[in-house]
């Protein structure tokens, strides 16, 4: 129950941070992504910000309060498909990134962009074969530890990309979302390899993707609908949080749906035996 309270909440409180991101982007932010110097983007911010801050809130209060049953990946997580479609679209979004990385490391010489790139390309095979083994239902090994490590490296590349304009407010959103997604991912990879991992942490992790989700993934992306520049250069990055807060989704939704383990109530013991062995005793004769 407190589960489906946590992806009730965290789900209506990011949808309304998406909604007032929209307000943003027609009302308040001009075409560089910087807001404009009006009573109506200070009001949006405080609400944005609010609104960011009650859902941290609310996810910590009941994500934290769920079950704390060690959380069994394959039944969360097996799938009656052929194919788990969020771990399969990650797979295919971190080899995109790899793409990516080798092309920018041919424009820049960067070895941070390579260093990332290979680890695009490890981590979207370790998502594609963590994929088989879910849909089978089978525990995955150390190879687990590729997609974490794997969104570790973008979230450096992304900081290192955009530290000098972080108080635009679309990097410093995207920032926070990557940050929660790789809570989600290191929580879900413990489970995968049978570590110590509660439906709880589980849940909660998964509630932080979806407050940020819309605001700091969804948002940007199509925010060519309602502005010219919308800050969403690097589709790849904003795709690939796009698919972790839809498993981000689905982990919560498989929560709400786990069965839950009923406490064995004590049963009273039987005295039938003891009257049957009492009556049974030969008596002692008195000397």
């Amino acid at each position: 129950m407190k589960t489906k309270t946590c992806l009730i909440g965290a789900l209506s409180i990011g949808l309304a941070a998406g909604v007032t991101r929209i307000l943003q982007y027609i009302f308040t932010i001009g075409p560089k992504g910087f807001y404009l110097h009006t009573p109506l983007a200070d009001v949006l911010s405080i609400v944005l910000t609010a609104l960011l801050a009650v859902g941290v809130i609310w996810c910590l209060i009941y994500g934290f309060s769920g079950s704390k049953e060690e959380a069994c990946y394959s039944v969360l997580f097996r799938t009656k498909t052929k194919f788990n479609f969020f771990f399969f679209t990650v797979g295919l979004q971190s080899l995109v990134g790899c793409v990516i990385g080798i092309r920018n490391y041919l424009d820049t010489k960067s070895p941070l962009q390579l260093i990332v790139a290979t680890l695009c390309l490890l981590g979207g095979i370790a998502w594609l074969i963590i994929d088989r083994k879910t849909v089978k239902g089978a525990r995955v090994g150390l190879i687990a530890v590729l997609p974490v490590v794997h969104l570790g490296a973008v979230i450096i590349d992304y900081f290192w990309q955009t530290y000098k304009y972080i108080h635009v407010s679309a990097f410093t959103l995207a920032l926070l979302g990557l940050c929660t997604c790789i809570l989600l991912v290191l929580a879900v990879m413990k489970a995968a390899v049978g570590g110590a991992c509660t439906l709880r942490r589980l849940g909660a992790s998964a509630g932080l993707v979806l407050v940020f989700a819309f605001a700091g993934f969804w948002v940007p992306l199509f925010g060519e609908i309602f502005i010219e520049n919308s800050m969403a250069e690097n589709s790849y990055l904003f795709t690939l949080g796009m698919y972790l807060s839809g498993l981000a989704a689905q982990t919560l939704s498989s929560i709400v749906c786990h069965p839950q383990k009923q406490e064995e109530q004590p049963t009273e013991p039987d005295l039938s035996h003891l009257n049957e062995f009492l009556s049974n005793l030969p008596e002692i004769e008195e000397e």
